[in-house]
């Protein structure tokens, strides 16, 4: 059975309801497609600008007001990784409380 036999076979009505289904499944196919788009491209700028983002300027603001924040924030000098920092710290702060 070919394809025009089968479409000849419907009444009026499947027949209007297959044409709207044929014509609205590539915009809807095309929709999802862009929306997907749209997504990965947002988080993409997320990805590349985190500093813009709401979550990290929380954290960025609440790093600037600790008590030492050099070591939230990096090296002071070059070579010196921010573990080797907080590690500094914690044993100074181990020292003080002796």
């Amino acid at each position: 059975m070919s394809f025009q036999a089968s479409a000849t076979a419907l009444d009026g009505g499947d027949q209007i309801a297959a044409v709207i289904t044929l014509l609205l499944l590539p915009v809807a196919l095309s929709m999802g497609l862009v929306s997907f788009a749209l997504v990965m491209f947002g988080c993409l700028v997320l990805h590349l600008r985190p500093s813009d983002h709401p979550v990290t300027l929380r954290i960025k603001e609440l790093s600037m007001a600790s008590p030492h924040p050099p070591a939230l924030r990096g090296p002071g000098r070059p070579g010196r990784t921010r573990k080797a920092v907080i590690r500094s710290l914690v044993v100074k702060r181990g020292r003080e409380q002796l």
